[in-house]
């Protein structure tokens, strides 16, 4: 069922906690078929992993050795996979500055933002009428001209937005509250809502939608991230509502 999930008992070396952690998470996103959990169901889902990986820990220190002890091979230290960063398309005077998580693996390959064939991001914009045409990846340094930019919170390329460590959103946040003062954009439009505790610690007004409170001097709105694995906004129709309301809250703010 979890492919990705490996036996861990009787192993010398003996099996970390951190690996009975990993496959704990990893069980969890199959089982849930959550990848990146929404910031509403975040501690449910920490916390599940959590019991999972106790659990596991606990059977594993219990159980009775009927077989020899597996001997781990020597393996050399895996590179994390890499892609070149994909560069800010922006400029002066834009209406809404989109801001995504931090670019795919597929993205910095193709040097273009949203760049994976499933990702629905163009489809939204033209969905919801923010661009006049059905805009592909490599469309992306047009934007500008329709008064629209796309950043990101972390430059770094991963595989999905869990292989980002916190210290890296919190400085993706500061550095971002820093460009959108210098290019002072109408609305900032956060791809993700998981993104909102890294931008406002301690916030209370989590979820999609216009925020009271600004960020870097403008107003910021959040929409659903468009990633097929949002379970949140799992169909095409409940991310393109959001879109298409930023769209009408951009027209009355700026």
């Amino acid at each position: 069922m979890c492919r990705n999930i490996r036996v861990l008992y009787n192993f010398d070396p003996p099996t970390t906690a951190e690996e009975i952690r990993d496959a704990a998470l990893q069980y969890v996103r199959k089982v849930t078929g959550v990848r990146e959990p929404s910031a509403a169901d975040g501690a449910a889902f920490a916390r599940a992993v959590d019991e999972v990986a106790a659990a596991t820990a606990k059977v594993l220190g219990k159980l009775q050795a009927d077989t020899a002890v597996r001997t781990r091979p020597a393996r050399a230290a895996a590179e994390p996979p890499w892609a070149p960063p994909v560069p800010d398309v922006v400029g002066p005077g834009l209406r809404i500055l989109f801001v995504g998580i931090n670019p795919s693996l597929t993205s910095g390959h193709a040097g273009h933002h949203f760049a994976a064939p499933r990702n629905p991001f163009w489809r939204l914009l033209h969905a919801a009428g923010l661009t006049p045409a059905l805009l592909r990846p490599e469309d992306d340094g047009t934007l500008p001209a329709l008064g629209l930019g796309i950043t990101n919170i972390c430059g770094r390329c991963t595989p999905g937005a869990a292989d980002l460590a916190p210290a890296e959103l919190r400085a993706g946040a500061a550095e971002l509250a820093e460009k959108v003062a210098r290019l002072r954009p109408g609305v900032i439009a956060v791809v993700g809502v998981s993104l909102y505790p890294a931008l406002f610690p301690g916030g209370a007004e989590p979820g999609p939608g216009a925020k009271r409170a600004r960020f870097g001097g403008a107003p910021i709105y959040f929409v659903p991230n468009p990633s097929g694995r949002n379970a949140a906004f799992p169909g095409f129709e409940e991310k393109r509502i959001w879109f298409e309301r930023l769209g009408r809250y951009a027209e009355r703010v700026t």
